[in-house]
């Protein structure tokens, strides 16, 4: 299982301690079957590690408190110019409230964005906003 965000990395979590209450209940299986059990849990341990060694493409450099925070993010090396740099972001990026009939739901949604070049790459503020 590929872990990419933390609901991943959680229900990672969930396998390898189910993959472990095999290995204890089960006592005595199959060297065969046991061989396979540990090659699961190794691979879910490096699924693990690999997450929490990637660095991350995005950080907050302003946090607002419940009133939101803005991110500096890194668009791809791929996109060749502004235009497809700001489509890319609207594309991807680009965080939408559900319509609500309640007032002050908690959701996030893009208050504002700007793309700029940096270095000869693409990156974006992105500003996030909370309805409270």
């Amino acid at each position: 299982m590929q872990v990419r965000n933390s609901r991943d990395l959680k229900n990672a979590y969930e396998i390898l301690s189910i993959y472990k209450e095999l290995l204890s209940e089960c006592g005595k299986l199959e060297p065969e079957k046991m061989k396979s059990v540990n090659e699961k849990i190794a691979e879910q341990k490096r699924e693990i590690r690999k997450f929490h060694k990637e660095s991350s493409d995005r950080r907050i450099v302003k946090d607002d408190g419940i009133d939101g925070y803005v991110l500096l993010i890194e668009l791809p090396e791929t996109l060749g110019n502004m235009q497809d740099a700001e489509e890319y972001f609207e594309e991807r990026e680009t965080i939408s409230a559900m319509p609500s009939m309640f007032d002050c739901t908690g959701q996030a949604f893009t208050s504002w964005f700007k793309v700029f070049k940096r270095r000869d790459r693409f990156m974006a503020y992105h500003s996030v906003c909370f309805d409270v």
